[in-house]
């Protein structure tokens, strides 16, 4: 599991775009984390753009959908 790679994180997160409709929500984030990685000492900055999509539920809001990856610098 991906999670098990990370100790010591911190993480602040940058809402961009939120849509909501009655039921169905989706949001866009930058994740930026402070990790140490891999049992190393040192910690690293990762930001990732993580995405969301929640669906009303009878007793509230589910997380259905969870995607992340890193950011690139772009290219050109």
């Amino acid at each position: 599991m991906a999670a098990a790679r990370y100790a010591d994180r911190a993480i602040d997160l940058e809402n961009l775009p939120t849509w909501v409709d009655h039921d169905l929500a989706c949001t866009v984030d930058l994740e930026h984390q402070l990790a140490s990685l891999d049992g190393k000492p040192d910690q690293v900055s990762i930001t990732l753009r993580s995405t969301h999509v929640y669906r009303r539920e009878a007793d509230g809001w589910r997380c259905v959908h969870r995607h992340a990856d890193f950011m690139t610098p772009r290219q050109g």
